[in-house]
């Protein structure tokens, strides 16, 4: 699908009919075809060209094209950087340059001099033609690049690009793609999206690790119990191993806590040992400046949140509720954690989206982790990459900060 932006208006056009009555009022031809054959970075040349040749045939002979090729971007590739910087600085053409993209995306950009800069997100089935002597310039993206077009040509040489040198593209370097649909629902990771994962490692695994025994005086809690019977069930599953004791079962919880697994028992007596020390003052949840601000924007425009963390929700109640900004729990509606189902499996995001009456496609999920993101956009969900100091960005749509991910969104 693609996406008309003109970010000087901060219009964002998405209905292909007025996509293409836009290009066609500048004189820049648009087109979709129909897209059913799938490819592999191994498919060739030749392959992909045979496979839209009914296609391919009768519109070149109609312009007067002579050849074409593919131009196959994957996030593998060697030297992409040089490949990108190639066609990332505005030039213009001596003949026509047109693109049928089979798979990926790419944005193209446009200054026609005339009016404000715009571009279009080029996806799965758009055709692109640029006529000779456009300005315009071409991004694949700076993390996980992904394109499969086939370019048409009169003469090859004629798509030798003829810099203009105005440096007129550095002032998008920040623009962010917008997200493809209306969000109605914003479900967030809580580690190295909204909270630092030093705030976890350095003070909430510590507390707990030197208070674990605390748990001894706990048992009488049903909580407590149900999480001791459980390691005692999973110790032995994984491990092969048999524990009875208070001491093993405490053991065999540091052992997990120590090794950071993701074990719902563990995260559950973690989030009654962090209880104490939330509301005892020790502990305050740590949250980045720019997120309470971002969510009281998005309550005041009606998008839902939700939680969904590898932590208890009990611990995720408590992050949130005793956080150095404030009790922050009225902005969220739901609370999903290990019980619903592992973080990076696709099923899990469906059984949120079937909880939640929301059509996957209007919800947004926010992570550091790209397993994460992979299971959820493979459920349909629509996925940002938080990139926080410290990570690095590996995904199709990544965000410095909620204030980046708010660009994105449509409104």
């Amino acid at each position: 699908m693609a996406i008309l932006s003109i970010p000087e208006k901060n219009t964002v056009i998405t209905n292909p009919d007025e996509i293409r009555s836009f290009f066609n009022d500048r004189g820049i031809y648009f087109d979709q075809w129909k897209c059913n054959v799938e490819f592999t970075n191994q498919s060739s040349q030749e392959e992909i060209l045979a496979a839209y040749d009914k296609d391919l045939t009768p519109f070149m002979q109609k312009g007067g094209y002579k050849t074409a090729d593919v131009i196959n971007i994957f996030p593998e590739i060697e030297n992409y950087d040089a490949i990108r910087v190639k066609f990332l600085a505005e030039h213009t053409h001596s003949e026509d340059e047109i693109r049928f993209f089979v798979d990926g995306q790419g944005l193209f950009w446009f200054n026609l001099e005339t009016e404000p800069v715009f571009n279009l997100l080029c996806e799965r089935g758009d055709l692109i033609s640029v006529p000779a002597g456009t300005k315009h310039w071409f991004d694949a993206g700076e993390f996980r690049p992904f394109v499969k077009a086939i370019r048409i040509f009169i003469e090859m040489s004629g798509w030798t690009p003829h810099y203009t040198d105005t440096k007129i593209e550095s002032q998008f370097h920040d623009f962010k793609i917008p997200l493809k649909h209306p969000v109605n629902y914003i479900l967030t990771d809580i580690e190295g999206t909204t909270s630092s994962i030093s705030f976890v490692t350095e003070t909430l695994f510590p507390y707990f690790n030197e208070n674990i025994e605390k748990l001894k005086s706990l048992t009488h809690l049903p909580e407590v119990q149900q999480a001791f019977e459980e390691t005692k069930r999973l110790a032995k599953e994984s491990e092969n191993k048999t524990i009875n004791t208070d001491d093993e079962i405490i053991a065999q919880l540091k052992a997990w806590s120590l090794a950071d697994k993701k074990i719902t028992p563990l995260k559950s007596v973690q989030g009654i040992i962090w209880d104490n020390g939330y509301k005892s003052g020790i502990l305050n949840g740590h949250v980045y400046a720019d997120v309470a601000p971002q969510f009281k924007k998005w309550q005041q425009s009606n998008i839902k949140m939700g939680v969904f963390s590898s932590g208890s929700i009990a611990a995720q109640k408590l992050l949130f509720g005793f956080s150095e900004a404030g009790d922050l729990t009225n902005y969220f509606s739901n609370y999903f954690d290990t019980t619903t189902g592992g973080k990076r499996e696709a099923a899990t995001y469906s059984k949120i989206a079937t909880n939640l009456t929301i059509a996957p496609e209007n919800i947004l999920f926010l992570s550091d982790i790209v397993e994460e993101l992979v299971a959820a956009k493979l459920a349909g969900f629509q996925t940002i990459q938080l990139v926080r100091q410290g990570n690095s960005g590996n995904w199709d749509r990544t965000a410095k900060d909620f204030n980046e991910v708010a660009k994105m969104i449509k409104q």
